[in-house]
């Protein structure tokens, strides 16, 4: 921030043009800088970003603190701050699967082989545990074509724990709604999904997981009281 500004206070000695290339420079680096700290990124964290970038597109054009600048920083095509967190993540991913570099994160990387796995078994259903998803994390980056990915992620930006479920696309789902009321203790983290085939009878399916504070006879009375729950769990 303090670059901005140091900036916005010269920018009238500055040729035509030279404080665009220097703005570019010293601060979107630094802004990609940030998403790579930050992870997946929490919305407060982006939202901070996009202000300083905004901040940036007004040095830019010489506007002041309140005007308006989304069509600016469209002039420029810059992306924001989302998107940049989306294309690194894409990037890296690529270079991983690709060439196998960094090596630190290629040893623990799923390889896009288990997507040929996935096709070539012909799976209809699923079921997944810890996703270790956050709710920034868009479902588009983690699903597979000809799939729908339903999710439950753990509440808050801790990216742990969480369940989901990946169903073809050849079968509606829907989820059903888990009233707070009828599992007021409960500690499970679950997802529930109505589902329907092209033929022949609809039928239920959960995820569930236990998360390892909890004991085998807490997680069993959890499942007592999941299963006790009346018709919306019943097709």
């Amino acid at each position: 921030m303090g670059v901005l500004i140091g900036l916005s206070h010269c920018r009238h000695y500055l040729p035509d043009g030279v404080i665009k290339v220097l703005v570019t420079a010293l601060v979107l680096s630094r802004i990609g800088y940030c998403l790579s700290v930050y992870g997946n990124g929490t919305q407060k964290n982006l939202d901070r970003l996009l202000k300083i970038l905004n901040f940036a597109v007004r040095v830019i054009f010489g506007k002041r603190k309140f005007d308006h600048v989304s069509d600016l920083r469209e002039q420029l095509r810059w992306m924001m701050p989302r998107q940049m967190m989306e294309a690194q993540t894409l990037t890296l991913a690529y270079k991983v699967l690709r060439w196998g570099e960094p090596e630190s994160l290629a040893d623990a990387f799923t390889r896009c082989r288990d997507h040929e796995h996935l096709n070539r078994l012909d799976y209809d259903i699923c079921v997944i545990t810890e996703t270790w998803l956050r709710p920034a994390t868009a479902s588009r980056l983690v699903t597979f074509p000809g799939y729908t990915l339903h999710r439950a992620d753990r509440p808050g930006d801790a990216g742990y724990g969480g369940v989901a479920i990946l169903v073809k696309d050849s079968y509606t789902a829907s989820v059903i709604p888990q009233p707070a009321s009828d599992c007021a203790a409960c500690r499970l983290e679950s997802l529930w999904l109505r589902v329907k085939p092209a033929t022949g009878r609809q039928f239920s399916i959960a995820a569930v997981y236990r998360p390892p504070r909890r004991t085998v006879a807490a997680v069993q009375a959890d499942l007592d009281e999941l299963l006790l729950t009346p018709d919306p769990l019943r097709p």
